[in-house]
């Protein structure tokens, strides 16, 4: 009879690994922050063109705050 396999793999995860997903990660994000910002310069103006420029706003405010955490993860895993 054997043990089951443990959940995690035993072996030490590589950080170049944990990098490079961190820095696609904020590619991606930078990518969704730029079609954000595009989508503010619709020049429609509606009671629903307000709501649309106040929900992309507080978006981009959150893209912002997640930019700011994967470099600062990207900064700790370069060392």
């Amino acid at each position: 009879m054997t043990s089951p396999a443990p959940p995690f793999s035993s072996a030490a995860p590589d950080p170049s690994v944990a990098r490079d997903a961190v820095l696609a990660a904020h590619r991606d994000v930078v990518d969704a922050t730029a079609t954000a910002r595009r989508s503010l310069a619709v020049a429609w103006e509606s009671t629903a063109a307000d709501r649309f420029r106040d929900e992309v706003t507080a978006l981009l405010t959150d893209l912002d705050a997640d930019l700011r955490l994967l470099e600062e993860a990207a900064a700790v895993l370069a060392r």
